[in-house]
């Protein structure tokens, strides 16, 4: 259980990086060379991160409309 926490941990904190740098301006080429993991992975972040923020967007727009 704890590796499991750990590996979480390490996978949110790449993908706060991510995110960091993409608002920055840098491509995921750069994203990827600057945190040394993969293209994908870098995709697959931005995808997860995306989708997050458009859930977020939908549930704040559904709680203030009812």
């Amino acid at each position: 259980m704890e590796r499991l926490t750990s590996e979480m941990e390490r996978l949110q904190w790449r993908r706060d990086k991510v995110q960091e740098l993409s608002s920055k301006g840098h491509s995921q080429r750069e994203i990827a060379k600057i945190l040394q993991v993969g293209l994908g992975s870098v995709n697959r972040d931005l995808t997860f991160i995306r989708l997050q923020a458009k859930n977020n967007i939908k549930k704040y727009i559904d709680e203030r409309l009812h």
